[in-house]
């Protein structure tokens, strides 16, 4: 098989988001799919890989993705939802051997900074990825599997996407970065999109499909993101009244919890006695 997506399961929790996200994907492609799991599931798939000895965490992911039957192939988290076909993701394989995204900022946090070789390089998320069957990506695949070992014996970072930048940064593999519109991650402020959406990755479907429709919403070329505690914002000067008269009232919400909660730290900061259990 030349192209197909690529599902890595393991655990009760993921199986369950496994099951909202390949529906959402049979009604975009038809192209095959190809599930690893360390559970036969009752779904309908093209091929099932046995995972015998799973470690239910992202090592399985790491294992799992060089056994992909496809010599192009799109591996996707559970929890993604789509609004339209990602296949147009393959043509970006014709000049390059791995697509992926960027993660928010220089990455997640503390674990990230430990991991770090240099700031000018970016972190990038492992939820979507678009690769090609070569010898490079394989020993990129190799390579992380190392990196992860050495980071979590050293620094206790269970995380993968730290020693995936490593391994990146080490590994001599052509890759491209992926628009966000293929790849839309809600749960940070960096993602600006000027076109349709056709992926947003988050555990809660019910907020994936809200911030889907309304950036789909909006006029091609009108910029726009989606803002924890505010949802979507686009160009103001865009905005229908009711539109506009909508987000001014988020923000008078937003601005309501924000006071006494800017208040409070304050004041835990300048009397941390007082706010000790006795």
């Amino acid at each position: 098989m030349t192209r197909g997506y690529y599902f890595i399961v393991t655990g009760e929790r993921y199986r369950r988001e496994l099951l909202v996200s390949l529906k959402q994907l049979r009604q975009q492609t038809q192209l095959p799919i190809c599930i690893a799991s360390d559970l036969r599931m009752d779904v309908e798939c093209d091929q099932f890989i046995w995972i015998a000895e799973p470690k239910f965490s992202s090592q399985d992911k790491m294992i799992s993705l060089p056994m992909s039957p496809f010599s192009e192939t799109i591996y996707i988290d559970s929890d993604m939802s789509f609004f339209s076909s990602p296949d147009p993701i393959f043509d970006g394989l014709q000049g390059a051997d791995l697509l992926v995204s960027h993660e928010a900022s220089l990455g997640l946090g503390p674990a990230s900074v430990k991991a770090m070789i240099t700031p000018v390089f970016p972190e990038v998320s492992t939820g979507l990825m678009a690769f090609r069957k070569t010898a490079t990506v394989d020993e990129l695949f190799r390579n992380w599997r190392a990196e992860y070992e050495e980071l979590s014996a050293r620094h206790g970072i269970m995380q993968d996407q730290p020693a995936f930048r490593r391994a990146l940064f080490f590994t001599p593999v052509r890759f491209s970065i992926l628009p966000p519109e293929y790849h839309y991650i809600p749960a940070n402020f960096t993602r600006v999109v000027g076109s349709r959406i056709v992926c947003v990755h988050n555990h809660d479907f019910a907020l994936a499909r809200r911030v889907g429709i309304a950036l789909n919403r909006r006029p091609a070329g009108d910029y726009a993101a989606y803002v924890d505690g505010l949802g979507v914002f686009r160009n103001p000067y865009a905005m229908r009244f009711d539109e506009a008269l909508g987000f001014a009232l988020r923000c008078l919400r937003l601005f309501a919890f924000l006071v006494p909660r800017a208040l409070y730290i304050s004041l835990k900061e300048a009397h941390p006695w007082a706010f000790r259990r006795r």
